[in-house]
This record gives structure tokens, C-alpha cells and sequence, in this order.
């Protein structure tokens, strides 16, 4: 019986990478996000990067500082949603770029 090839539409593969990878401009964002969580400053860290989840669903890096602040304000559940979605989008992120190398 013959393999059918799936008709998924997706992004191509630089474009893919690209939406998962922070930008500049967002690399800063989480930068200060850090600062502010480890200077005792967690829930304006979390309004912070809040509204950021709907306009970077694909990030890692996002959703894993997000856990992080969510964590250290005190609420365990949202940090560790946000720490499952990161682990979920790094090992995706990983699979897909451990298929293309061969």
C-alpha cells in the first residue's frame, strides 16, 4: 500500500523557524521581564509579558519567562502551564529541526 503524502498546509521551514525564534525587540522584553522578577518585581513582569503571549504563541523563551514570573509571584499554576508550553514548543522545535538535518 503506497504512502500518502499529507496535504498540511505549513509554514516553510525558514519561516517556521522564524516564528519561533524571539526577536530582537522581544529578546529585550524578556530581558527586563528577568530583571524585574529577580529584583522582587514578579507581577509587573507578568503584566508585562501577558499580553505578549497572544501576538508570540510559538515562542519558548516567552512562555518560559512567563512561568518564571508567574512562579515567583506566587502563582504556581500559571508558572508551571507556562513552563509545560515552553517544554512543549523547545522539543518541537527541536524535532523539526533534528528532521531537516538528514
Amino acid at each position: 500500500m503506497a504512502k500518502r503524502k499529507s496535504k498540511k498546509k505549513s509554514l516553510s521551514g525558514r519561516a517556521a523557524r522564524s516564528s519561533r525564534q524571539p526577536t530582537a525587540e522581544l529578546k529585550k522584553t524578556l530581558a527586563r521581564a528577568e530583571k524585574l522578577t529577580e529584583g522582587g518585581r514578579a507581577e509587573e513582569a507578568v503584566e508585562l509579558l501577558e499580553p505578549l503571549l497572544a501576538s508570540h504563541p510559538r515562542v519558548a523563551d516567552l512562555h518560559y519567562y512567563y512561568g518564571y514570573a508567574c512562579a515567583t509571584a506566587g502563582d504556581l499554576w500559571a508558572g508551571l502551564s507556562g513552563y509545560e508550553r515552553a517544554m512543549q514548543l523547545s522539543r518541537a522545535r527541536f524535532l523539526s529541526s533534528a528532521s531537516t538535518t538528514y
